[in-house]
């Protein structure tokens, strides 16, 4: 409150004051008011006193310095908090000293301790920075690879294929990754908690229908191959991204580190086959 009657009077600042008291009555969370109220508390006799307290009191609000806090004496600044058991909020150790600074009040300190709620744990995402990619580099990739061969590009179904490496993608699959990547576009643009919240049902729908067609797929597969050992090796390996095509060529190693190798090789490859896969649900797919 001004000191300055001209600028506010006490009348106006009760006022001021009820009405903001009264919106704090709305707000969750521990209250704490402190400042210089240039109203000598101090003087029960006062009237302005008088009225400020029955105003603190109306609020359920209590006062703790005691002390005064103005070189020419008087208890014109203040610490209230609310005397609501639900709404603990214990001062303590106040203390009052002179400053060497040109202010006429006191410096004021005091303890309190409130307790807090913590935060959810932080979890790390990661995910593609589409700005910082080469655009040079990206091009010698595509050019590099097989999808700029021509032996491999039959037709539009090839190219697709190669680019996929997926043969179990489907219209459906194509679908729900599309939306994903509308509702991607949409909450980069937005930011808002319903595109955040849109996009979350993106994501889930299109794990949900990407894990279904998959286990569908090699499901089918598997049954498909009930019998033959060579199609369900070859199945399992690409459950476990095994390279097929990749060299075969033994080193001239000695005949101890080479079975050390093959030993492990195959333990690795038992490990693997029934160690759990995807989403929890086995590597193997069981046939019905």
């Amino acid at each position: 409150r001004s000191c300055t009657a001209k600028l506010s009077t006490m009348n106006q600042f009760l006022q001021d004051f009820d009405g903001y008291l009264d919106n704090l009555t709305h707000l969750h969370g521990t209250l704490i008011i402190a400042g210089d109220f240039n109203i000598h508390l101090e003087d029960q006799t006062n009237a302005d006193t008088i009225k400020f307290q029955a105003l603190l009191s109306n609020y359920g609000l209590v006062q703790h310095c005691k002390s005064k806090t103005h070189i020419a004496g008087g208890i014109l600044d203040l610490i209230m908090t609310r005397m609501n058991p639900c709404d603990p909020l214990e001062i303590t150790n106040i203390e009052t000293a002179k400053t060497m600074t040109q202010s006429d009040h006191f410096l004021i300190k005091f303890d309190c301790s409130f307790s807090h709620t913590i935060g959810k744990e932080r979890i790390v995402k990661t995910g593609r920075k589409i700005k910082d990619i080469d655009i040079d580099a990206f091009k010698n990739d595509i050019q590099s690879s097989k999808l700029n061969d021509l032996e491999n590009l039959k037709d539009c179904n090839s190219a697709l294929d190669l680019y996929n490496q997926s043969k179990w993608v489907d219209t459906n699959v194509q679908e729900a990754r599309r939306k994903r990547r509308k509702a991607e576009r949409d909450h980069r643009r937005l930011n808002s908690v319903e595109s955040k919240d849109k996009l979350k049902k993106a994501v889930k729908n299109a794990n949900a229908v990407i894990n279904a067609r998959r286990d569908e797929y090699y499901r089918n597969r598997l049954k498909a191959s009930d019998g033959n050992k060579k199609d369900t090796y070859n199945i399992v390996n690409q459950l476990l991204d095994k390279d097929l095509k990749r060299s075969m060529i033994l080193d001239n190693k000695p005949a101890n580190e080479l079975c050390d190798e093959m030993q492990k090789f195959f333990h690795d490859k038992v490990e693997k086959v029934y160690s759990p896969g995807r989403n929890g649900h086995s590597a193997l797919i069981p046939l019905l």
